[in-house]
């Protein structure tokens, strides 16, 4: 049996085809200092590949490219905004994990601060309105409405289309009168656009297209 430690992707164990679960725990177990000390060696000492992190995203929703600017500086971790077009985060390229923290907590910031605005406006012109919006990073839903009048949009619309995002607002704006999917339910989005069966193919494929760093888990 062998260990492989891949820098920035993980742990890989190698094992001939009729060991037994057992007998690969305890080689694990056996060199778990190690894994650890040749992963944090191996983290520190190179870059993490180049189609991790990015060096700008994208917010196609409000039609602006960001430039992404690493920066490793004393203090606490985090990220600030350099100019209108560029933020710099407060961590070495290489380190994966706390630069996406740090992105999707700047892409949940703009989700706020973008979103929730376009989402009011929205409500308005449909005079479907909702009690209260949360923008959230949902693994699996662009959006969702409770029954208690909460309307949760995801920060990850941020990275789509204007038509998209404008879609899903209408999409679960429409849950305020029906909170099903129903004929009804699909006539009275129709009703605010007809263009719907498309926008909801597109919006089921998108996550297909998301960039890598922030699908990972």
């Amino acid at each position: 049996m062998t260990i492989n430690v891949i820098p920035h992707r993980g742990v890989e164990v190698v094992v001939p085809h009729r060991a037994r679960p057992d007998e690969v725990a305890r080689f694990v177990n056996k060199h778990q200092g190690w894994i650890q000390e040749t992963q944090a060696a191996l983290d520190a000492a190179t870059d993490a590949p180049l189609e991790a992190l990015p060096e700008s995203v994208e917010l196609k929703a409000i039609s602006k490219t960001v430039e992404i600017r690493y920066q490793q500086i004393t203090g606490p971790r985090g990220w600030r905004a350099l100019g209108k077009d560029a933020i710099g985060l407060r961590c070495a390229r290489r380190d994966f994990e706390e630069g996406r923290n740090i992105l999707k907590k700047w892409l949940q910031h703009e989700g706020k601060r973008w979103l929730l605005p376009w989402l009011r406006d929205t409500s308005d012109e449909l005079q479907l309105f909702y009690k209260r919006a949360q923008v959230r990073g949902q693994k699996t839903r662009w959006g969702s409405y409770s029954s208690t009048g909460t309307l949760c949009v995801n920060y990850y619309l941020m990275l789509l289309e204007p038509e998209l995002v404008r879609y899903l607002f209408v999409h679960e704006l429409c849950h305020i009168r029906h909170m099903n999917h129903s004929a009804v339910f699909w006539r009275l989005v129709e009703s605010f656009d007809p263009d719907y069966r498309e926008r909801e193919a597109r919006l089921n494929d998108t996550r297909a297209v998301l960039p890598a760093w922030l699908l990972q888990y």
